[in-house]
């Protein structure tokens, strides 16, 4: 570690700690945020980091009756500082860890933290990679499963009788997608391409429907073509959203299908109470990341409860944590054997208001108490 990076960390820290409790606090429990602040992903990382001091502030400075401070680490979303924050955190004995943006960033950490006395719980990345065999004691996640949303996709291509699909998706991407989306989807795949090639293969195919598993913004420039192509009103797109769909969107491309656990729209009287403080706090409107953010720190405030007086330790707040059911803002919030979300998912539809914002306004619900696959091969039984 160079001494340039330690002493930014040491600024990150030092700056957060003195905005996330009041001075009065004193020995408050740190808790280490570690996301993309700066980046690519900034946008999504600063939602986890907004959502969870959120909940702080809404339980004055505290979190289930524990007084915290959050000491924020800024990882870019890469991976080159995985070893240095992971140092930090060991040295000043951090015991629980929130944030993960990225996957490549949280499998990173995760290596270094593997088998430390660190709880981690990630509200952004949640990688299949530790939802199986790879699972462990100190890993959990409020975010489903990275595949969790082409698996609901198909089942709203199920739900909705078609016969035939044509996914568009990354090279990389392909065989996650895929077999996901088949999991629940008893059709047939008429054919896989990449974005530059899939609207030939469209015509060729001629699908029943269409699922774009792509970034928001390349779903907004394929679309763009499929438009121009005089395909969008022909055959239907399914599309995934994470949350981040309508910032990217504007209000060009009104009866899209799209596959999501939840929306700033979702009419339950938690979601929007929750959706008004944030935008009241930070006057933007939340992302599914935020909402990940504020899940996580209720867990970790319940499980500080069910604690109580004993003293804290990461083996007793990874018991404590796997107990807890928590009232999240989408639904009940609890974790499955492997420490992932058991979620709720529904099928939302893309419209715009009469003063041309965008929405997404629920359609049917899909997929209830939602437990991935993956956890049937993690050995944890907790």
């Amino acid at each position: 570690m160079t001494f340039s990076i330690a002493r930014c960390l040491a600024l990150a820290a030092t700056a957060s700690i003195a905005s996330a409790a009041p001075a009065s606090a004193g020995a408050a429990e740190r808790i280490a945020f570690v996301g993309a602040l700066s980046g690519a992903a900034a946008a999504l990382g600063r939602d986890q980091r907004d959502g969870f001091l959120l909940a702080i502030a809404e339980q004055h400075g505290s979190l289930g009756g524990t007084v915290v401070r959050l000491v924020e680490f800024d990882d870019g979303g890469g991976t080159q500082q995985a070893d240095a924050i992971a140092d930090r955190i060991l040295a000043e004995r951090i015991q629980i860890v929130t944030g993960l943006t990225t996957s490549e960033s949280a499998l990173a950490l995760h290596a270094k933290l593997a088998g430390k006395p660190v709880v981690v719980i990630s509200s952004g990345a949640a990688p299949v990679a530790l939802a199986a065999e790879k699972c462990a004691s100190n890993f959990f996640s409020t975010a489903p499963v990275e595949d969790a949303v082409h698996e609901n996709a198909g089942l709203i291509a199920h739900m909705r009788g078609y016969e035939t699909i044509f996914i568009v998706t990354s090279p990389e991407s392909r065989a996650l997608v895929s077999t996901a989306f088949r999991r629940r989807f008893a059709g047939t795949v008429s054919g896989i391409d990449e974005a530059r090639g899939a609207i030939r293969g469209i015509r060729l195919a001629s699908p029943d429907a269409v699922y774009v598993a792509l970034p928001p913004r390349e779903i907004r420039s394929f679309l763009e073509s499929y438009e121009k192509a005089g395909l969008f009103r022909r055959i239907p797109i399914i599309a995934p959203d994470e949350g981040v769909l309508l910032d990217e969107f504007g209000n060009d491309f009104s009866g899209l299908t799209v596959s999501a656990r939840w929306s700033p729209a979702m009419e339950l009287e938690r979601s929007t109470k929750f959706v008004a403080a944030f935008e009241r706090r930070y006057g933007r409107r939340p992302s599914a990341y935020a909402v990940q953010g504020y899940e996580a720190a209720l867990v970790v405030g319940e499980a500080f409860r069910a604690l109580k007086d004993k003293a804290l330790s990461a083996p007793a707040l990874g018991r404590a944590l796997a107990a807890q059911t928590v009232e999240g803002i989408a639904g009940p919030l609890r974790f499955a054997a492997n420490g992932f979300a058991i979620t709720q998912w529904q099928a939302w539809e893309l419209f715009d208001d009469s003063s041309g914002s965008t929405y997404l306004a629920p359609v049917e619900s899909t997929l209830h108490e939602y437990i991935d696959p993956h956890s049937e091969h993690c050995k944890l039984r907790r």
